[in-house]
């Protein structure tokens, strides 16, 4: 809930959450989602933003943050933030 709240997810994105986290694991094993793959690449290498955060919650909204005003993604924000999720996730070693 706090992440939706930090990251502006409306009710019925919110209701597909589990279906477009699963998609986007899926879109970074395509070759052909470049934007999804640039979203991972920029998560996975943008390691010092757990240095200055206490929660992954803020890690996630801070790159989701950076990450828009750094690119100007093609994806709509909700994908670049579930995107962000997913990377997160994957990179750091979590479970969902």
């Amino acid at each position: 809930e706090q992440l939706s709240n930090e990251l502006n997810l409306i009710q019925p994105i919110q209701r597909r959450a589990k279906e477009l986290l699963e998609n986007c694991f899926d879109y970074f094993k395509d070759m052909q989602q470049v934007e999804y793959r640039k979203v991972y690449q920029f998560v996975e290498k943008r390691t010092d933003v757990d240095d200055n955060h206490s929660s992954e919650a803020e890690c996630i909204v801070d790159l989701y943050k950076c990450y828009l005003k750094e690119f100007n993604p093609r994806l709509e924000s909700h994908m670049v933030a579930f995107a962000v999720i997913a990377s997160y996730v994957e990179t750091r070693g979590m479970y969902v």
